[in-house]
């Protein structure tokens, strides 16, 4: 559960340092090119699935070790996360503020990874 914070905090912050301006790659190419190129959709993809492998298995970890209590399937929450994520990271840099951050952590850490 402890990875699962620093990963989340330590993205929050950094995008919050560049003060919203640039976005995450991973979802600039997504929104403006992968429409454009099966090629970059497949490695978007591909970039996608690794980053949620990565999160699944701090996932299963944290359900081994019951520092998560949610017996939901590893996989189907890790997709989550990485969504719900990107999604508030569209909606910081829109509002030129953290407060997507902070509502994606309270709900992810206080409600579904307890």
């Amino acid at each position: 559960m402890e990875r699962l914070h620093r990963h989340f905090d330590g993205l929050s912050e950094f995008y919050v340092g560049l003060e919203y301006g640039r976005g995450c790659l991973l979802g600039n190419f997504s929104a403006e090119l992968a429409n454009q190129s099966p090629l970059i959709r497949e490695r978007l993809a591909a970039l996608y699935a690794a980053w949620t492998l990565d999160l699944e298995a701090a996932i299963r970890q944290a359900q081994a070790d019951k520092s998560i209590s949610t017996t939901a399937d590893a996989a189907v929450l890790a997709g989550f996360l990485l969504d719900a994520f990107e999604g508030a990271l569209l909606r910081a840099r829109v509002e030129r503020s953290p407060q997507a951050f902070e509502r994606f952590k309270a709900i992810v850490f206080k409600q579904i990874l307890i």
